[in-house]
């Protein structure tokens, strides 16, 4: 095997073990906080009870907090256990990433995203945090990633990827349904390639439409009537703002506005930037309709929690945190493309990279060192 083959998976077994030190080394930093010991209190009911809230109507994750009582019964509930069970799927994240950026780009794609992963001062903080915020994100990766190689093989084994992981993602979280409306939305985009796999595409929309009815029956009436969250209202716009802040910069924001302005300047022009010189036009094809898949798994959860909000506000970003894989690829995108300029624009690339690194590295460092939430230690007790 030429060293190239193995360049790519040794660099990312690297990143993997980066992430996993950048989250390990600062995970009791932040005192438990209110979720946090809810959490606790919620995977520890008698059974009877936890079985119950799977069709309990309001309640969000059942099944994550299953896997959490599982969790504890083996670690105990020390903080450094407790968090380390959301480290484990944070850090799984890198290399699902870079899995799913080469299948839909290329290897540079995925190890650019891959590497904006590792470092990410947002995905460090819930990978730091005892809720469904990084299961959340990487049962969403390997569905799409299962339903693009299903897509382009037709192999049972990969629809049953996909239909697992979308079916556990919708008890992990209640927004995780839009998941399938999404996917079903990738499906088309990737036509015509997708139109011989259309016999394992209606089999697993039933399979993914039976195990969701119990939370249909209570989660639409729930979110179609106007009633109070707790949530403040926001404008579309501010959503955007919001999540343009946290995904660029984490949760102490620390070169806000101009650091934001950067990472998504760079997002959007890895969205419109040209795509490579590939042979043949379908090529080039190919990849403006990954591109457009990226628009949807950016925009349909937003969007649908915009509309939502109209009638109950519903925002938070934490909510939309499986959409930012699709921001870092996009990007991975953008510098991949200033790449492909030659010599200068190999040097833009470098010391774009660095920047964004130097903002990653401050923020991780004010998030380790600046109190940000209440002490709940003593409930947890």
């Amino acid at each position: 095997m030429n060293r190239a083959r193995l360049r790519y998976p040794a660099t990312i077994g690297l990143l993997t073990l980066i992430a996993f030190g950048a989250r390990a080394v600062s995970l009791d930093a932040q005192p438990l906080w209110r979720d946090e010991v809810d959490a606790l209190r919620f995977a520890t009911v008698p059974w009877a009870e936890m079985l119950a809230s799977f069709t309990r109507p309001g309640w969000n994750g059942p099944l994550y907090y299953m896997l959490l009582r599982g969790w504890v019964a083996l670690t105990g509930t020390s903080e450094y256990a407790m968090r380390f069970f959301s480290l484990a799927f944070g850090v799984l994240c890198v290399p699902l990433i870079y899995a799913l950026g080469r299948r839909l780009f290329n290897r540079q794609a995925g190890f650019l995203t891959a590497l904006l992963l590792t470092t990410s001062p947002y995905l460090t903080w819930y990978g730091q945090e005892v809720k469904m915020y990084t299961l959340l994100p990487a049962l969403a990766l390997l569905a799409i990633y299962g339903l693009r190689r299903a897509v382009e093989e037709g192999d049972w084994y990969w629809w049953t990827a996909q239909v697992v992981a979308t079916s556990l993602a919708c008890y992990v979280h209640i927004l995780a349904a839009l998941l399938i409306p999404m996917q079903v939305l990738l499906y088309f985009t990737w036509w015509p390639q997708a139109r011989n796999r259309w016999r394992g595409a209606l089999l697993s929309l039933a399979c993914l439409t039976l195990p969701y009815l119990p939370l249909f029956d209570w989660q639409a009436p729930l979110l179609l009537q106007e009633r109070a969250t707790g949530f403040p209202s926001y404008t579309l716009g501010e959503m955007v703002e919001t999540l343009l802040n946290s995904w660029s910069l984490g949760m102490t924001g620390w070169g806000w506005p101009w650091g934001a302005v950067l990472v998504g300047s760079l997002a959007a022009w890895g969205l419109a930037s040209p795509p490579p010189s590939l042979p043949g036009p379908p090529a080039r094809t190919g990849e403006r309709r990954e591109r457009l898949a990226l628009i949807y798994w950016l925009l349909i959860p937003l969007l649908t929690v915009w509309l939502i909000s109209l009638r109950q506000p519903l925002f938070t970003d934490r909510y939309l945190i499986w959409a930012a894989p699709a921001f870092y690829l996009l990007i991975a995108l953008g510098l991949a493309s200033l790449l492909r300029l030659g010599a200068w624009g190999r040097w833009v690339t470098m010391a774009l990279v660095a920047a964004i690194l130097v903002l990653h590295s401050v923020n991780l460092w004010r998030q380790a060192t600046i109190p940000i939430k209440s002490d709940f230690r003593a409930a947890a007790a």
